[in-house]
């Protein structure tokens, strides 16, 4: 029951990182603070605007892989307030150009937008 109900205290990256887990994924409240705490207490710098916009998709990374990389990256920007659609632009921004080429320039309203067009 604390598992369920530790999502509604959350916002902003650490309802992000909650959302992005796989389902399933976690199967007690001990593996869950120890994941949190290894997400927003490890001890590393917060993220940066630049550190989103550094993001590339590499040689042979799905897009799917390159977005969970972003929005990894994007949850560690504890103080950076982005609109969802700047936040989609930096993503794009990030593809290779042969995925940009095979999807085109589109303007998304969202991450979840982008996906959605893509898959």
């Amino acid at each position: 029951m604390k598992i369920r109900l530790f999502s509604l205290s959350l916002t902003g990256p650490a309802f992000g990182w909650y959302t992005s887990l796989a389902p399933g994924s976690i199967t007690s409240w001990k593996q869950l603070e120890e994941q949190f705490h290894a997400q927003f207490f490890s001890g590393s710098d917060e993220a940066t605007l630049s550190d989103l916009t550094a993001l590339h998709q590499k040689p042979g990374e799905t897009m799917s892989q390159f977005i969970r990389c972003f929005r990894d990256a994007r949850n560690r920007c504890y103080s950076l307030h982005l609109s969802e659609r700047n936040l989609a632009e930096l993503a794009y921004g990030g593809l290779s150009r042969v995925t940009k080429g095979i999807y085109g320039p589109t303007d998304f309203d969202s991450i979840s937008h982008l996906l959605s067009e893509v898959f």
